[in-house]
């Protein structure tokens, strides 16, 4: 290959890192405006008819990723199935945000969602909750 095609081919990589390295700092400038934002995703086990909401609370970034707290209970064949709790999940997207299908949520609903599961787990008591009042 000619010393000039080798020339392009470099100019070319640098151009594309460049544009990538704009696009991370966007997103990194965007995610860090969601810290403390929470939302809600309807989930499901893919072809099931079963939906249910996850609740995600941003609570920090880390490079492009967010980190999230995450609680939902999921169902199977119209019943609760289980409860799934993340704590500091790592969320990677190559946009800023959570992505497609998540909807923003007052803070308050995402609070009472988790103090409804974590009751339901036995690890809130309304003992707990009265102190935390407190």
């Amino acid at each position: 290959m000619s010393i000039q095609y080798e020339k392009a081919k470099e100019i070319v990589r640098q151009h594309e890192t460049q544009e990538r390295i704009k696009k991370d700092i966007a997103i990194v400038k965007a995610n860090s405006q969601l810290v403390g934002h929470c939302y809600k995703y309807q989930n499901s086990y893919g072809g099931t008819n079963s939906k249910w909401w996850l609740y995600s609370q941003i609570v920090g970034t880390r490079g492009t990723n967010l980190i999230c707290d995450v609680y939902q209970e999921t169902i199977m064949n119209g019943k609760p199935y289980k409860i799934e709790i993340e704590r500091r999940e790592e969320i990677c997207y190559n946009e800023p945000g959570l992505g497609y299908g998540y909807v923003a949520i007052p803070k308050k609903e995402f609070i009472h969602t988790r103090k409804r599961l974590l009751r339901k787990l036995g690890i809130i008591t309304s003992d707990n909750v009265a102190r935390e009042k407190q």
